[in-house]
């Protein structure tokens, strides 16, 4: 998944590996965790010790793009837009990412 944040105007790329793990490319590459709760969809990162996780309501429109809605610390929105999702791994997250979609060796 990829696309704009729209507050900023500023890129990123996700991978979504099917371990439940997560490579996001927003300034470098950060090994995160996703999952589901109260329907919504919430990620945690290594660069923050997974301490302080973030969940985003998740919305699709008919040609597949997605908009995950959320708050920042200080309370203001963050909205991710992307472009449709592909298969795969298009932005190579996984090789270039030093651990991969494997647990980093603290973890």
């Amino acid at each position: 998944v990829s696309g704009i944040l729209k507050e900023t105007g500023e890129s990123w790329v996700e991978f979504y590996c099917d371990t439940g793990r997560s490579l996001y490319e927003f300034g470098g590459i950060n090994l995160g965790k996703w999952w589901t709760a109260d329907g919504k969809v919430c990620f945690a990162y290594e660069y923050n010790e997974y301490r302080f996780p973030r969940c985003f309501e998740m919305f699709s429109k008919a040609d597949g793009a997605l908009t995950f809605l959320g708050r920042d610390d200080s309370g203001q929105p963050m909205t991710f837009l992307s472009a449709p999702p592909v298969p795969g791994d298009p932005f190579h997250l996984e090789e270039r990412a030093v651990h991969g979609c494997a647990l980093e060796p603290s973890v």
